[in-house]
């Protein structure tokens, strides 16, 4: 377990060095992080809607304080357009803060855009029914030029149905690039 940690972690890092996009503004209306919250199981599926396009989402615990998150979704039914995120989370020993770190594709056509979320999500209070969440992240498009990155401002709330079933309603806004996104998903865990 510790070699697998290990090599997921040095991939994320390597992958950083190769973010580039082209097209900013269409990753803009795609930005908001993939947070997800695993309580009883190993093992989650979901699926949901973000900014009106329909994603799949698997997540999966790999220690007490790590979990791994793929989300896709096809943006056009027209054309080849695919988002694809590949995100870790990282969660503290009691669960007030997590820190996040997303790959994110966009591939249109032949057409590939890469970059990069990084972020801090704290846990306002956690009861058993409901956990909101407020969080701050950049968006990473070139690792040579850090000042043309953006912050985001996140707000998450995830509400459990069941033992095995939850909600999330999430948002994201950027005050410079005024624009806002909302995801919502419901999550089975396995």
């Amino acid at each position: 377990m510790e070699l697998f940690k290990r090599n997921i972690i040095i991939l994320i890092l390597f992958s950083s060095l190769f973010c580039f996009t082209t097209n900013q503004s269409k990753i803009n209306k795609l930005s908001i992080l993939n947070y997800s919250l695993l309580n009883n199981y190993e093992f989650q599926v979901g699926f949901g809607l973000q900014n009106n396009n329909i994603y799949t989402s698997i997540n999966k615990m790999i220690s007490h304080n790590l979990t791994s998150s793929f989300k896709l979704s096809k943006l056009s039914s027209s054309d080849f357009e695919l988002f694809s995120q590949n995100s870790i989370i990282f969660n503290s020993d009691k669960r007030l803060w997590n820190f996040i770190m997303s790959i994110n594709y966009l591939i249109n056509e032949l057409e590939i855009n890469r970059w990069m979320n990084l972020g801090i999500v704290f846990n306002l209070f956690n009861n058993k029914k409901n956990i909101p969440s407020l969080g701050i992240y950049y968006d990473v498009f070139n690792i040579n030029k850090l000042f043309n990155n953006k912050l985001n401002y996140y707000f998450h709330l995830n509400s459990k149905i069941s033992d095995s079933y939850s909600f999330i309603i999430g948002s994201s806004f950027n005050f410079s690039e005024h624009f806002f996104n909302y995801n919502i998903e419901i999550n089975l865990e396995i």
